[in-house]
């Protein structure tokens, strides 16, 4: 299960801290095993290729910095991100479904989804980015702050919405094809690299954090979240909500108590007194 924490960051996902840079090649690896493709009519699937891919991807790298001096902490994340491209149903040979109808299966099929319902589902939230990045440049230019949708929308979608507030520097490579047949993708893909161009923003400079502060308040909402989750009954629709937050507030508090470790343990080796140190765990999600 994949949520959103207040910061728009998705809570849930699978989570892994590198320390070193040859962990990077199996890591990423992983990734790709765990994407979902198929072959499609537009996509075909061979022996070096997996075919259409339907689901989106995002690599996460947070990287934390301490000032040893000051005690403060500024983290860092850089999200990259392969959509799932837009495939009409008519191209591709499948049938033509709503994405309402996409989304009851969604929520009530406890299999895998249908080809049919996973076109529906990217292609609704493909459009409804697109949206998101026309508020985002109108509240611009109007010099107010874009909000990100919270309600009807998919968490994949909120997620994508928030890069738009100007807290992050943003680039989009489009791809494309020149097959006459599959006009309306380059069209669509062409329409949206234009609509994001139009996005100018001021970009806002992250403020540094008090690191003991911030563990021990992560310490203390998470003993509270641990309470709510003692008190949550299995099958209630919050049980799953909690049980995500709690992990993710515990992850958070035990990568920052590991910064403050390895900051302590070099300035006594060292006896540096105002240096960085960055601890740099990466996450994926789908």
């Amino acid at each position: 299960m994949v949520r959103l924490a207040q910061e728009h960051a998705p809570i849930g996902h699978t989570a892994v801290r590198l320390t070193h840079h040859t962990q990077l090649a199996p890591f990423l690896k992983s990734v790709t095993t765990n994407r979902t493709t198929r072959g499609t009519c537009m996509n075909v699937k061979g022996s070096d290729h997996s075919g259409s891919s339907r689901s989106h991807c995002a690599l996460i790298l947070t990287l934390y910095q301490l000032d040893r001096g000051s005690g403060e902490y500024t983290q860092t994340t850089f999200n990259l991100v392969d959509l799932a491209g837009a495939e009409r149903p008519s191209a591709t040979g499948e049938q033509r479904i709503s994405p309402l109808d996409a989304w009851v299966e969604l929520v009530y099929c406890k299999k895998q989804l249908s080809i049919s319902a996973q076109a529906a589902l990217i292609n609704w939230e493909l459009y409804e980015v697109g949206n998101q990045v026309i508020r985002a440049t109108e509240a611009a230019k109007q010099k107010k702050t874009f909000t990100p949708p919270k309600q009807c929308c998919t968490p994949a979608a909120q997620y994508l919405s928030g890069c738009l507030n100007g807290k992050y520097h943003l680039s989009m490579i489009v791809c494309l094809t020149q097959a006459p047949q599959f006009g309306w993708e380059t069209w669509f893909s062409l329409q949206y690299g234009t609509d994001l161009s139009k996005l100018k923003t001021r970009v806002e400079q992250r403020k540094p954090k008090n690191l003991k502060k911030t563990i021990k308040k992560l310490t203390e909402e998470a003993a509270k979240q641990q309470v709510d989750l003692s008190a949550t009954q299995p099958t209630s629709k919050y049980h799953l909500k909690r049980v995500v937050n709690l992990r993710h507030l515990k992850q958070t508090a035990e990568w920052l108590k590991l910064l403050q470790q390895e900051s302590t343990q070099s300035t006594i080796a060292t006896t540096t007194t105002s240096s960085s140190s960055t601890t740099a765990p990466s996450t994926e999600g789908e």
